[in-house]
C-alpha cells in the first residue's frame, strides 16, 4: 500500500532537517549530536529549519513539515541516545607484551598503544588500523568529539605513568585535538601539536621539566571512576 503523501513528505522533511543540522554543526567543527551544549539546542533547531526551508520552500507538502515542532523532538531523541553512549564508563582492553588496546565499550572508539624501550610510547587511533578488542567491525567515528577519545588516551597515561607519549603513529583527526589538549595538561608526558613549543624550538624527546616553564596549562581528567575490563 502506498504511504500517504503526508507521511512521505514528513520523512523527506526530517531527512532534510537532519542533513542541514549535520552540515551546520560540522562547519562549527563539533559533533552534530553532542548532548553537552544544552543551551544551544533551540538555536540549532531554528538554524536547521531555516536552512531546510530554503531548499523545500517551493514544495508545499514537504515545507509544511519543515518546522521546529517536527524537528525538535526527533533531534532530542538522537541527542539523548548520544548522551547515553558518551556517559558509559566501561572500557575494554587487550594486551600483548609491547601493546595495549583500549576500546570504549558503548561506542567502539578505540586506540592502540605501542610501548618502546627508553620509556617512550606511541598511540595509534586510526580506526582502520586498530583491531577491536571484541573483533567488532564498527569504528565508532560517529561518536567522536564527545570526550570519549580523551578518556581513552587518558587511560594509557593512567596505566603507564612511567611512559612519555610521542605524537607519532597514525592519529585520527579527532585524535589530533585530543593530543593538543593532553599536551597542554602535561607537556612533558604528552607530545602534541603546540604553537608555544614550536615557537621556542623545543625538541620534545630531549626536553626536561625546565623546558616547559611558563607553558600554558589546562586541568586534566581523572579516570579512576571509569571501569576497565
Amino acid at each position: 500500500m502506498k504511504a500517504p503523501v503526508s507521511d512521505a513528505a514528513r520523512a523527506v522533511a526530517l531527512a532534510s532537517l537532519f542533513s542541514e543540522h549535520e552540515r551546520l554543526r560540522r562547519a562549527d567543527r563539533i559533533n552534530p549530536f553532542d548532548p553537552r551544549p544544552v543551551h544551544l539546542r533551540e538555536a540549532w533547531v531554528t538554524e536547521a529549519v531555516a536552512a531546510a526551508a530554503s531548499v523545500w520552500g517551493h514544495d508545499d507538502d514537504v515545507s509544511f513539515f519543515v518546522a521546529a515542532d517536527v524537528f525538535a523532538p526527533r533531534l532530542e531523541e538522537v541527542l539523548n541516545g548520544f548522551a547515553y553512549v558518551a556517559s558509559d564508563v566501561r572500557f575494554e582492553s587487550r594486551r600483548t607484551e609491547k601493546t595495549l588496546t583500549i576500546e570504549h565499550a558503548a561506542s567502539g572508539l578505540r586506540a592502540k598503544g605501542l610501548l618502546f624501550d627508553g620509556g617512550f610510547g606511541e598511540i595509534n587511533s586510526d580506526p582502520d588500523r586498530v583491531r577491536s578488542t571484541s573483533d567488532n567491525t564498527r569504528d565508532g567515528q560517529r561518536y567522536t568529539r564527545l570526550g570519549i577519545g580523551t578518556r581513552i588516551y587518558t587511560w594509557f597515561g593512567h596505566l603507564h605513568p612511567e611512559v612519555r607519549w610521542r605524537y607519532g603513529g597514525p592519529v585520527s583527526v579527532s585524535g589530533t585535538g585530543v593530543r593538543r589538549v593532553l599536551h597542554s595538561q602535561g607537556p612533558l608526558r604528552w607530545e602534541g601539536p603546540c604553537d608555544w613549543c614550536e615557537e621556542r624550538g623545543i625538541d620534545w624527546e630531549t626536553a626536561t621539566p625546565d623546558s616547559f616553564l611558563g607553558h600554558p596549562l589546562e586541568e586534566g581528567e581523572n579516570p579512576d571512576a571509569w571501569e576497565l575490563d
